[in-house]
């Protein structure tokens, strides 16, 4: 997942972008609201980590200017301005969730996967020119329907819940098939292979003796 994150802090804001990093997903890193506006609009990111009190504003004025034309960007408030009122100004500004400081790095993952669940849910997963509706078990390639067998799909959905990271053919087979046997893993390739047939076979790599990546080409290159 993209991530961009806007923290003036200097301390702060590498303890943020590697502590993501390491999560596995891909942040930049802005330290004022002109610049973030600017990456924001360069780039494509499936969420925002922003401070309120910022050297040229306050983040919620980004906040406001992005609600008006992505609202699907989730957006989450980190901030030492924590007060019940400027919680609730913040949330009612269009915040998915409003984190004060100091903060738990481990809450803030768990706040964000969470966020990124109820949004797919609701809005659905895009990557690139594939978009899945996770409740209604369906997928399309450039709003064509892909038709996918219930196994595929749900190898499908365990991929694209770790878009850009690497996930392990023994948590495919775990939570695919309810197996743990090494010596079942020949089935998990042989799956993949259908399912790249479908999609493209740009769409998944495979990360020779650790497992598959999905992610559309143009958003790994960046």
């Amino acid at each position: 997942m993209r991530i961009l994150i806007i923290e003036d802090s200097p301390l702060l804001g590498q303890f943020l972008q590697k502590g993501l990093d390491q999560e596995g997903h891909v942040t930049v890193w802005s330290k004022t609201i002109d610049d973030a506006l600017e990456q924001f609009w360069s780039n494509n990111f499936d969420a925002v980590i922003a401070d309120r009190r910022l050297p040229d504003g306050d983040g919620l004025d980004f906040l406001k200017v992005i609600r008006e034309e992505k609202a699907g960007t989730i957006i989450i408030m980190l901030t030492s301005m924590n007060e019940p009122e400027s919680r609730l100004e913040g949330l009612q500004a269009g915040a998915d969730d409003y984190i004060g400081k100091p903060f738990s790095f481990g809450e803030l993952v768990f706040r964000l996967n969470r966020l990124v669940y109820k949004h797919a849910s609701t809005h659905g997963i895009k990557i690139g020119k594939l978009r899945i509706d996770p409740s209604g078990h369906r997928a399309w390639i450039n709003d064509s329907p892909v038709n996918l067998t219930a196994k595929e799909f749900s190898i499908l959905l365990v991929l694209a819940s770790k878009t850009g990271r690497v996930v392990e053919g023994t948590q495919l087979l775990a939570q695919v098939w309810g197996e743990h046997e090494q010596d079942s893993l020949d089935k998990v390739h042989v799956f993949i292979n259908r399912l790249r047939k479908k999609i493209g076979k740009e769409m998944i790599t495979t990360v020779r003796g650790l497992g598959y990546i999905l992610d559309s080409p143009t958003e790994m290159e960046g």
